[in-house]
């Protein structure tokens, strides 16, 4: 760096040394002191339900302004809003800020609602054979409320699943047959590769006969029961004819985190026996060991059905290592 300023006079010197000072993070900071470095950013995944501005998930407030956004609606980051779940790939400070560089919409379900039951608790209804339950929490967007939902009318709904199957929504959106074919995401049964037939969600039968398997590269042979799918086309009745068909552990795998990275999940609690211990939150395997902390609540309170937000490392096996379990408020879910 001094290269340049071997013969220079000192008074210019020293002003030009202080000048490289500040702009590789040391410097003043306006008061007199030295000015804090930028701080490190790790790779991070996350998956959850977003608050707008820019992304804020699970806590971290994620710049977006260069983020590629991979949506079926083609929407920008402009376009996205509160109560979507997302997932990302990027980087943080594990603190409170970071670096978004990929941004998946992943919606539940869009369809036209079947029916609805006011007077359950949750309040609830049902939309291309899922049942959704709503909450004080759930967002919705094109309507004022739960009061403003019709039979026929066509949403899309994002959420995250309990061990059931039922989706806790997050937010619920009127949308128009010009904002995308229907669209159902759920796990695979009674794969049928002679019919072109799978179920999905155990309750609607697909028909895929000509459609286009993704990401690119797949194909039937990737159908796997037990796998999660996301088919998009046209519902009648109980039979979704598919016009395209994503392999969603093959897309997702850009959002699996590698060895060592730091990784954000929300979702609820299955399959869980004991802590210390392994279990699923939402789709991801989960392992606390004794050094995992809790907050808004206790490791006691750790159970099937609640919601929490796992914050940890993941593993050479790909598990994630549970640093830190916050207990999460459902609102009446």
């Amino acid at each position: 760096m001094s290269r340049g300023l071997r013969f220079a006079p000192l008074a210019k010197l020293v002003a030009a040394l202080a000048l490289m000072l500040a702009g590789c993070g040391g410097g003043m900071d306006g008061t007199g002191a030295p000015a804090s470095p930028p701080p490190t950013l790790t790779p991070v995944t996350a998956r959850g339900v977003m608050t707008k501005g820019s992304v804020i998930l699970n806590g971290t407030r994620f710049d977006d302004s260069k983020a590629t956004i991979s949506d079926d609606r083609n929407r920008g980051a402009a376009q996205l809003a509160n109560g979507m779940v997302v997932r990302l790939r990027g980087r943080s400070d594990e603190i409170s800020s970071g670096v978004a560089d990929l941004v998946d919409v992943e919606n539940e379900v869009r369809g036209r609602i079947q029916t609805i039951d006011a007077a359950a608790s949750p309040q609830q209804f049902t939309v291309s054979g899922l049942t959704v339950s709503v909450s004080t929490g759930t967002v919705y967007a094109g309507m004022t409320d739960f009061a403003a939902l019709m039979v026929g009318m066509r949403v899309e709904v994002h959420g995250l699943r309990d061990a059931a199957g039922v989706l806790r929504a997050s937010r619920v959106e009127a949308v128009g047959v010009q904002e995308g074919l229907d669209e159902l995401r759920g796990p695979v049964t009674n794969i049928d590769t002679v019919k072109d037939e799978f179920t999905i969600n155990g309750n609607v039968l697909v028909r895929y006969t000509g459609a286009t398997f993704r990401p690119a590269g797949a194909a039937e042979a990737d159908l796997k029961t037990g796998g999660t799918v996301e088919v998009r086309g046209s519902l009648t009745g109980t039979v979704f004819t598919a016009a395209q068909v994503d392999i969603e552990d093959l897309e997702d795998r850009v959002f699996q985190g590698m060895q060592g990275d730091h990784e954000d999940v929300e979702g609820v609690v299955s399959g869980f026996s004991t802590h210390p211990g392994t279990f699923k939150v939402g789709e991801r395997n989960v392992q606390t060991t004794a050094a995992t902390t809790f907050e808004e609540g206790a490791a006691a309170q750790l159970k099937n059905g609640v919601l929490v937000e796992v914050e940890g490392t993941v593993n050479t096996e790909g598990v994630l290592v549970a640093k830190k379990i916050e207990f999460e408020d459902s609102g009446d879910n």
